[in-house]
């Protein structure tokens, strides 16, 4: 540890390793701040489209300014010309460590977390990006200083982004990617088939998620768990829960209609349904949502350019060619059953945890050249913009993960009212549609939950 990177950044701890890439704690030098710096590495960093990726999630990023969304400083160079980007330093767990720790969640602080997801993918949406890989492991539940609960959505790494309009895309038609439990049944087919609609999907596998504590799809293998997402009708969240309302149960069942035209036709208008199951502060931030939508131009459903997979907590993302679409029930599970999902170990971090207790015990990280003078940075975003952390960071650890030794050596209270059968069963038309009203906000109490540090695991969809 000490070393530096583009003669700036002082390396603390490592914070996390996959297949392509490195996430180390850094101090900035100057600044005196704490970042989280995340490196291609390995074969990954000379390959040109992976480089491309990369830069593209910073890209995406830093033009969104959410407090929802994670907060991207820097980029530059390491001497070998391996890219890193620098991003904010958070304390908390990921929804995923929630989920193991506690369970299935109260109704109003699942409710209170997927709305806040919706004001961040929102804003991404009103500017051309679309995220394709959302789940409970990519939103990071910390504190505001006020220590109430704040979601950040987390790697940008696959989301198509339009960039000026442009359409060069990185990824060919019938190429996948994504995390196979959340994906739709048409970025399983095609990932430029992914629009704004794929992430409401996402949005409501993760909602029965965090009510139930299981998926409303499964599968022993890949194979089949995509061909249940394709054919099968989802599990009811009540089924599992039956404290809970039918009319949240029927957004959920909305969100993961097959045809992305029977979805709600942006995340507004799915936090707008959300709004008589949350407390007052969500119910407020969704009519904030609803009046910004409403002042947006209509969503783009169409193909725009893809960025990069590098997610650093769930390290599972399918990345294959897949053959034409399939027709029929017979077809389709024929074709998906035959898809082999290649699981890819990734590591991205568009925001990164601090660990409670001790870190993990591993050899010394090696940087190559980390001490020579690094190629100049190309700075994307003062570092004025970077929100700290609301705890006092820790100082300088020694101890390296052991995951590194190799990897390395290369580099609800009440129940409320149903939703109205107009607000739940109304289908938007195929055309753009309106945006919705304000709702108004409910008068439920804020309800914040623990922040306490734990990194979840590797997600594994191999099989």
């Amino acid at each position: 540890m000490g070393e530096l990177i583009a003669g700036k950044y002082r390396v603390e701890r490592v914070l996390g390793v996959g297949g392509m890439g490195v996430v180390v704690a850094v101090t900035h030098l100057q600044l005196g701040e704490l970042y989280a710096l995340k490196f291609l590495r390995g074969a990954a960093a000379s390959d040109t489209g992976n480089v491309e990726r990369f830069l593209r999630e910073a890209r995406a990023a830093v033009r969104i300014k959410s407090e929802h969304i994670v907060r991207v400083s820097d980029v530059g160079q390491l001497p070998n010309g391996s890219p890193f980007i620098a991003m904010e330093y958070l304390n908390g767990r990921d929804l995923a460590q929630v989920l193991q720790d506690n369970g299935p969640l109260p109704a109003h602080d699942a409710v209170s977390y997927v709305v806040q997801a919706c004001a961040g993918i929102d804003e991404a949406h009103a500017n051309g990006i679309v995220h394709r890989d959302l789940k409970p492991s990519n939103l990071f539940l910390t504190t505001r200083s006020d220590g109430s609960p704040l979601i950040k959505v987390l790697d940008f790494g696959i989301s198509k982004v339009s960039l000026d309009g442009g359409s060069s895309s990185l990824t060919e038609t019938h190429e996948v990617f994504g995390s196979p439990a959340y994906m739709p049944p048409e970025q399983i087919r095609s990932a430029k088939r992914a629009d704004v609609r794929s992430d409401v999907w996402a949005l409501g596998i993760i909602l029965h998620e965090l009510l139930t504590g299981a998926l409303p799809f499964e599968g022993e293998t890949a194979a089949a768990l995509l061909a249940a997402i394709s054919v099968d009708q989802p599990r009811s969240a009540r089924a599992s829960r039956p404290d809970l309302s039918e009319g949240l149960d029927a957004i959920i069942r909305r969100c993961l209609e097959k045809s992305p035209e029977a979805r709600f036709a942006s995340v507004a208008e799915l936090a707008a349904a959300l709004t008589p199951f949350a407390n007052a502060d969500s119910a407020t931030l969704a009519a904030r949502i609803v009046r910004r939508a409403s002042m947006m131009p209509p969503a783009n459903t169409a193909p725009a350019a893809v960025a990069s997979p590098s997610s650093p907590a769930a390290f599972a993302t399918t990345e294959r060619r897949l053959s034409t679409q399939p027709a029929g029930r017979v077809r389709m599970l024929g074709g998906v059953a035959a898809l082999a999902v290649t699981v890819v170990g990734l590591l991205g971090g568009s925001a990164i945890y601090m660990r409670r207790g001790t870190e993990r015990q591993a050899n010394e990280l090696q940087l190559p050249d980390s001490t020579s003078p690094a190629s100049p940075a190309l700075s994307t975003e003062a570092p004025s913009a970077v929100t700290t952390a609301a705890s006092t960071p820790p100082g300088p650890s020694t101890e390296v993960p052991p995951a590194l030794a190799s990897a390395t050596a290369a580099l609800a209270p009440t129940t409320p009212p149903a939703l109205s059968a107009s607000a739940v069963s109304a289908r938007p038309s195929a055309a753009r549609p309106q945006r919705p009203t304000a709702p108004r906000p409910s008068a439920q109490p804020t309800a914040p939950t623990s922040t306490k540090s734990e990194p979840n695991g590797p997600t594994d969809t191999s099989h």
